[in-house]
Parts: structure tokens; sequence; C-alpha cells
């Protein structure tokens, strides 16, 4: 097939060194594997992976490391809520 159009796509260089270094490992280049995915999109009608939000328990679960905050009672609760 005849490459004859470029695509631009605006990334983070660290998460765009990261793929490019395992496609490598694979024997790939980040062009060819943005190939693979356009092609696959467009046999499958569908992406090749399935988007999703992460669950309320996973977002519960990002929260534990956070410093905790004392509250005494609803007065407080509600003044650390009207300050935020």
């Amino acid at each position: 097939m005849k490459m004859d159009t470029r695509v631009q796509v605006r990334s983070n260089k660290e998460l765009k060194d990261q793929a490019t270094e395992l496609l490598e490992d694979m024997g790939l280049d980040l062009t060819t594997a943005v190939n693979m995915m356009l092609r696959q999109i467009v046999n499958e009608r569908r992406l090749p992976f399935q988007p999703s939000a992460p669950t309320f328990e996973n977002a519960v679960l990002s929260t534990l490391d956070e410093p905790s905050v004392p509250i005494k009672d609803d007065a407080a609760f509600k003044e650390m809520i009207d300050n935020a």
C-alpha cells in the first residue's frame, strides 16, 4: 500500500518515548504500529481496545495515599467543604 499521507498527533514526550522503546523491543517502529492500529479499526469497524472510565472503587482506592483530614463533627466537615 502506498504511504502518501502524513498523520500528525500531539502526545506527551514521555509516553511517546516509552511506547517507542516497547515497540522497538517488538521489532516495530511507531509508524508501523499506528498504521497497524488504523488498519485494524477499518477492518473491524471498532477500536482495537475497549475504552473505559475508572470505576468508583478504583477512584476511591487511588485516594488511599492522600493524607487524611481529621473532621470533628458536621460543622467542621461543612467548613472544610465551604473552604475547598
